[in-house]
């Protein structure tokens, strides 16, 4: 298998980020300098999808052991619950809501709105924004908010001081939530590394240098707790032989079956899904396009896109209405449940809301207005 699109083609149906979008490339520019790189977007699932023949290779398929999604833990350590071993697997249900601006917004106000999160009953709460700063102080506040949610990472930069702290702080706080935490990562680029004076090899070697750090800490930060951002297949299948599974960003439903291949029955797939509360096709497409249109002109979006099928046609600044279309559920919220019922039925045991409004600022009203899908 040469990634996902080998298993469907895509569907034809119908800000500001912390830290910018670092896609790996396995050749070609790395990203523009910090000035003038386009904000709003995570160190999310870039990394692995380098193209180049290697990456195109596709591993074995596999099975793993148990498919981590859930209804989410109660909140401490000590209430009786088996989720709160420091080790068990993170319970993050069936849908969670995916936020860039939460983590860095006030502290207190971050809280009050991680806590209607929690009473809505979303699965999880996704905190993006590569490398911090503050992403555990993030964290923790998330966590302190509410007992229903699990809080994860969609993802950290492995190049980051967060990422260096990953072991020390996310055993901090398990050892005062449970295992509610999933730490997510990314390899990102070699301009990433050069930044914080690294160098860079493969994407798969800096990844498998970064899980050997992990797992040879003191202590060890679980294999059931961490997931990799990742696209292409040796990414794919890294994660899946290394951590509890994978989430990827800016796919179609239809990925989440190739991912399945490569990783097995039982591995977590947790996609993001871009999401706009608008039922005019050219509105809701705007807004698509200024929320999630940056990155399809980024090489390593590019590649994961051409490996679902889409050509050159789709991959015009902002991408074809094909495209947004089959990447970004829009409509009304009996739509938006449609498309995250094909992204389950595909393979996926989560869904990562990413909900626009073309509006700067936390989009309350539209996440208040999707609640009841939080508890599918």
């Amino acid at each position: 298998m040469s990634g996902p699109s080998s298993h469907g083609s895509p569907a034809t149906r119908p800000t500001t980020s912390p830290e910018p979008p670092s896609p790996t490339t396995a050749a070609g520019p790395p990203d523009p300098p910090p000035a003038s790189r386009p904000h709003g977007g995570p160190e999310i699932a870039a990394v692995g999808c380098a193209g180049g023949t290697t990456e195109d290779t596709p591993p074995p398929s596999r099975t793993r052991t148990k498919h981590l999604a859930g209804s989410a833990p109660s909140q401490g350590p000590d209430d009786g619950d088996p989720m709160n071993d420091q080790n068990a697997p993170v319970a993050l249900g069936r849908v969670g809501m995916w936020s860039i601006e939460l983590s860095g917004i006030e502290p207190a106000a971050a809280t009050e709105v991680a806590a209607e999160l929690h009473s809505q009953g979303w699965g999880a709460i996704w905190l993006v924004g590569a490398g911090g700063p503050g992403m555990w102080n993030a964290a923790e506040r998330m966590l302190d908010a509410g007992s229903e949610a699990a809080v994860a990472f969609g993802v950290m930069s492995i190049w980051g001081a967060d990422a260096d702290a990953a072991p020390a702080e996310h055993d901090r706080l398990t050892g005062k939530f449970g295992s509610r935490l999933m730490s997510g990562f990314g390899v990102s680029n070699p301009h990433s590394a050069a930044a914080v004076g690294k160098d860079f090899t493969t994407p798969i070697n800096e990844m498998n240098k970064y899980l050997d750090m992990l797992d040879g800490a003191a202590p060890a930060l679980p294999r059931s707790q961490r997931l990799l951002g990742a696209l292409g297949p040796r990414m794919v299948d890294l994660a899946g032989r290394r951590t509890a599974g994978i989430h990827p960003f800016l796919v179609t439903a239809e990925s989440n079956a190739g991912y399945r291949d490569i990783l097995g029955a039982d591995a977590l797939i947790a996609p993001h899904l871009g999401v706009v509360l608008e039922e005019d096709p050219a509105r809701a497409r705007a807004i698509a396009r200024r929320g999630v249109g940056m990155f399809i002109g980024f090489p390593a979006y590019q590649a994961n896109l051409r490996r679902l099928g889409f050509t050159d046609a789709d991959l015009i600044p902002g991408g074809s209405d094909r495209l947004i279309d089959a990447t970004v559920a829009w409509g009304s919220v009996d739509r938006i449940a449609d498309r995250i019922a094909e992204h389950h039925a595909a393979g996926a045991d989560h869904v990562a809301l990413h909900v626009m409004n073309g509006k700067p600022g936390l989009p309350l009203a539209e996440w208040r207005e999707l609640a009841p899908l939080a508890r599918p």
